[in-house]
This record gives C-alpha cells, sequence and structure tokens, in this order.
C-alpha cells in the first residue's frame, strides 16, 4: 500500500520564498554587522563594572525573549503533529512531495532514547557501549 503524499507548493513559489528568505537573511546579517554589533559595543561600555552588569543583564533578557518566541513556534508546530498524528500536519507548506508518515515508530524510539542514554552515562571509562 503506497504512503499517502502531501503535494508541495508550486516549484516557482518555492524559488520565490528561498530567494525571500536567503535575501532577508543577508539583510539580517548586514544589518547586525553594521548597526547591532556597535550599538551593542556602545551600550556596554562603561566605567563601573556593576553597571556592565546590570546592562550585560538586559542584553541577556533580550536575547532570552527572542529565543523564547522561536521556542513557543516550534512548540505550536510541535503540538499539531501531535494533535494530528503525522508529519507534516494537515495544512502544512512543504516544498516538495512529502509522503505522510505516523509518528508511532518515532514516539517509540524517543521513549527508547533515554534507556540508551543512561546505559551510556552508567558505563565505566573505556568501555564499549555500543557492544551491548
Amino acid at each position: 500500500m503506497e504512503p499517502e503524499v502531501v503535494k508541495a507548493i508550486p516549484r516557482s513559489s518555492v524559488i520565490k520564498r528561498i530567494v525571500i528568505y536567503v535575501g532577508i537573511g543577508l539583510l539580517l546579517s548586514w544589518g547586525g554587522k553594521s548597526f547591532l554589533r556597535p550599538a551593542v559595543i556602545k551600550y556596554l561600555s562603561v566605567a563601573s563594572y556593576e553597571e556592565f552588569l546590570s546592562r550585560l543583564q538586559v542584553l541577556a533578557v533580550s536575547l532570552g525573549i527572542f529565543e523564547l518566541s522561536i521556542a513557543i513556534y516550534l512548540a505550536v508546530i510541535a503540538a499539531r503533529i501531535i494533535r494530528s498524528q503525522q508529519s507534516p500536519y494537515p495544512g502544512a507548506t512543504v516544498w516538495r512531495d512529502t509522503p505522510i508518515v505516523c509518528i508511532l515508530g518515532f514516539a517509540i524510539y524517543l521513549a527508547y532514547l533515554p534507556h540508551r542514554l543512561a546505559a551510556i552515562w552508567r558505563a565505566e571509562p573505556h568501555s564499549s557501549v555500543l557492544s551491548r
């Protein structure tokens, strides 16, 4: 039995998206080198060590908020995959024809993985865990 296949978006749309994503990446890279890095260096250049630490803390929290937004986005996608019990989830945009994969086998592997890692961590130094 052939697996169900999610049809890809048209090739011209894929190429347009790649060009847009690469352009955004290059723009962000250039902007980071030209504007963000000098601004951060100027912001952290203070005479007082206590002031430096407080400013560094503000900078770390702001970067943490950015990373938290990415984590929330990925958690939403993960919830959609878990809820639908398939990957890619229904309605997902794919760049090439993709067979739908049931995640039961992957879930079983993920449940077994901590057991294998625990065996590796308990192993004696220089012992071969792979042979067990």
